[in-house]
């Protein structure tokens, strides 16, 4: 009968220690899965706020290809996002368009210098800060 009782004890801890072990190893994916959908998350509003970005390049563009004297200010709402637009007339020749983009907690904003004459299209001349902006803070 103590035999019995052992026998009955021992396999009480062994399986007490295995659902130890499982219920551990269920909290560890769990917390795998949770980093890793915010960091989905976060990959997600990097490329959304992008997309944005690159949306009120393309409006500008638009923009000043329909009006060289543009100036001032406009806010653009895309997909849930924003987009602020300041552009300003350095010379005659000579525009600085400085848009800054925003989804949810994610910013982007790149300084773009144009250039028009009358005889060439309008040149954009920094389009690699729009496709390889970093965020600011």
């Amino acid at each position: 009968m103590a035999q019995r009782r052992a026998r009955r004890g021992y396999a009480m801890v062994v399986a007490l220690l295995v659902i130890t072990l499982l219920v551990g190893g269920g909290a560890l994916l769990m917390q795998e899965l949770v980093l890793r959908q915010n960091l989905l998350r976060q990959e997600n509003n990097q490329l959304h706020v992008q997309n944005v970005l690159d949306s009120a390049v393309s409006y500008t563009m638009a923009k000043y290809r329909r009006d060289l004297d543009f100036e001032g200010s406009d806010t653009l709402e895309i997909d849930g996002g924003e987009a602020r637009i300041f552009a300003e007339m350095v010379s005659l020749h000579h525009r600085r368009v400085s848009i800054d983009a925003r989804y949810h907690s994610e910013k982007r904003k790149v300084v773009i210098q144009l250039y028009v004459a009358t005889s060439e299209p309008i040149r954009l001349t920094d389009w690699e800060p729009v496709l390889h902006s970093l965020p600011y803070r």
